[in-house]
């Protein structure tokens, strides 16, 4: 156990700074409402999957990936949605999203050098690690999909929409879009200055943001095939066969 926690030092001791945040946030906040137990339970088991991933495949991340995992679960459970930095931090979910997407299409070029035993070219690398990255991103946004539609979790936030377009409103019944402020909506008794547009914005946007990261982290690893000099950091991020 000491080999072990000696051996991936810098990771153990970020968990164990979330884990001790954690328990703080827990004792003596109450943010969260509802949704802390619930909340704590699964960030706390998921800051050991790095651990259960080498366990289960015949590869393992490396500490700094994994530190950046850890880093990014406890910044998107605890800080964004139970200390509501997704309310407060307008930039906070984007941001989150644009890391996820780089990183993760270092871990598609780093599965397809380890798939096919040698160094891709860089047209294979580029195209697998974006194809990666925009895979597990929308894999995402059907699981915030999937809470909002069965656990009522809102995690693909509302926009105010204060305007909209569309063929409805064409006077001819015609294929022309017509352009219309929005004023006030009513919600149960209550007036909106605009239409609650139920996610459709913030799900788009976060793809927009996932080929952006994706891209950049593909073209990264595109040059580091090309030329092992360039862009060397990436390697510090690949998976490596056990």
């Amino acid at each position: 156990m000491t080999g072990w926690f000696k051996k991936h030092l810098l990771l153990n001791i970020v968990r164990l700074a979330c884990i001790a945040a954690m328990a703080a946030l827990l004792v003596f906040t109450r943010s969260g409402g509802a949704k802390r137990p619930l909340y704590f339970a699964v960030t706390f088991v998921f800051l050991f999957l790095p651990e259960l991933v080498t366990a289960v495949l015949r590869a393992e991340p490396p500490d700094a990936l994994s530190v950046v995992y850890v880093l990014s679960l406890f910044c998107a459970n605890i800080l964004g949605e139970l200390i509501e930095f997704y309310v407060s931090v307008p930039v906070w979910d984007a941001a989150l999203h644009l890391i996820a997407a780089f990183f993760l299409a270092l871990t598609g070029a780093s599965f397809l050098e380890i798939m096919i035993g040698k160094r891709p070219r860089p047209l294979a690398s580029f195209l697998f690690a974006l194809c990666f990255a925009l895979f597990i991103g929308v894999l995402w946004e059907f699981f915030e999909y999937f809470m909002d539609c069965v656990f009522h979790y809102d995690m693909q936030k509302d926009t105010l929409v204060k305007s909209i377009s569309t063929i409805l409103l064409d006077p001819y019944g015609g294929n022309n879009a017509v352009t219309q402020d929005i004023t006030s909506v009513v919600i149960n008794g209550e007036t909106w200055p605009g239409y609650i547009d139920i996610g459709l914005h913030d799900t788009m946007s976060d793809l927009i943001i996932c080929v952006a990261g994706g891209l950049f982290g593909g073209v990264c690893c595109a040059v580091n095939a090309g030329n092992g000099k360039r862009f060397r950091f990436v390697r510090a991020f690949f998976w490596k066969k056990r």
